[in-house]
């Protein structure tokens, strides 16, 4: 009986880490699908601006809705920290920087 007991806890346990696991990829899953709309309307955007350019010789744009440009400010900044978070993942992924290694370096100077 005490082993049935301990494999059912067990298995509780490990059921428990399961969904904590499933809600962090969840949520690592919306931050980056938010993070590359961020990326992708500020692309978007920027190529509209290019062409109004083009055709008027300049570009205007006035918001008076100041939830609307609260919002754009917020996912502006948010869309610069995702570009930094994702081009720091590439570096080290490319293996051009590594953050141990510099720490390594400034230990032994």
């Amino acid at each position: 009986m005490k082993f049935l007991k301990k494999f059912g806890e067990i298995k509780k346990n490990k059921l428990e880490k399961l969904k904590k696991v499933k809600r962090r990829k969840r949520v690592k899953l919306f931050f980056h699908i938010l993070g590359f709309s961020s990326i992708g309307g500020a692309i978007f955007l920027q190529i509209l601006v290019f062409i109004d350019i083009l055709r008027q010789g300049y570009f205007k744009a006035v918001e008076n809705n100041l939830a609307i440009l609260t919002f754009e400010t917020f996912m502006t900044f948010f869309a610069t920290i995702y570009f930094a978070y994702i081009y720091r993942k590439f570096l080290q992924s490319t293996r051009i920087i590594r953050l141990k290694n510099l720490r390594y370096l400034k230990k032994k100077l």
